[in-house]
């Protein structure tokens, strides 16, 4: 079992305290909003390195995570939070970003194991325990899963951006998979998912992204097959 550290209260507060007398807060600068919004996992391995990798400091970007950035029948708080950072903090792009290693990739075993150790009765989740729990079979799927979730989302104008990433913990390094553009021209029902043939590392740069030279993606295939929203179309 992997080991981990519980931290008391009282370690916490002392933590807080050593913070207040190093005078650090004046240190944390605000920058302007750039109009991101980054929606990932809320996993421990992403802490700091998320931002870094993007190149994000305070105030620049919005942040949303959740358990295995996940979107299922039984939630909508991705696609609420999404929303209203569009609606009263005017965002205009959004990134959804997976990482291979996450630990929602998992069976529902070890859940509903967790759920007797904890004295948690079965009936007090719906029945499809995996899709409740929002556990995914491919974290790069789920990207794109989630990426067509929200451009076909009434909540999110046809105008914002979204894009989907994959990003190392291992190395920090962020591909980008897919976007979801919409021309002005087109109409609601008329939305398409456009698949990006991303054959370089992102760096996030001032308000666009710069590709570097390097033309080698780990574990990510050079033309990434096309994603097929006609079924979730709006019928005529």
């Amino acid at each position: 079992n992997k080991e981990v550290y519980v931290m008391s209260v009282n370690e916490l507060l002392d933590a807080n305290r050593k913070f207040l007398d190093s005078g650090r807060i004046n240190q944390l600068k605000f920058k302007p909003f750039s109009g991101w919004v980054v929606i990932s996992c809320m996993s421990e391995k992403l802490a700091d390195l998320l931002e870094e990798s993007m190149g994000f400091e305070r105030g620049e970007a919005l942040f949303i995570k959740t358990a295995g950035a996940s979107s299922t029948k039984y939630d909508n708080s991705i696609e609420r939070s999404a929303a209203i950072a569009v609606l009263k903090k005017d965002a205009t792009k959004i990134a959804v970003v997976g990482h291979a290693d996450c630990s929602s990739a998992s069976d529902v075993f070890p859940i509903t194991e967790a759920m007797k150790k904890h004295n948690i009765p079965r009936s007090a989740v719906p029945d499809d325990v995996r899709e409740w729990m929002g556990l995914i079979s491919n974290p790069e799927e789920n990207v794109r899963q989630l990426v067509r979730n929200l451009r076909n989302s009434q909540l999110v104008p046809v105008s914002v951006e979204i894009h989907g990433f994959m990003l190392d913990t291992k190395t920090g390094k962020l591909a980008h998979i897919v976007s979801a553009m919409q021309e002005k021209e087109l109409k609601k029902e008329d939305l398409h998912i456009e698949e990006l043939e991303i054959k370089a590392s992102v760096a996030y740069k001032a308000d666009k992204f710069e590709h570097s030279s390097d033309t080698h993606t780990a574990n990510y295939s050079d033309t990434p097959p096309a994603i097929d929203i006609s079924a979730d179309k709006p019928k005529p």
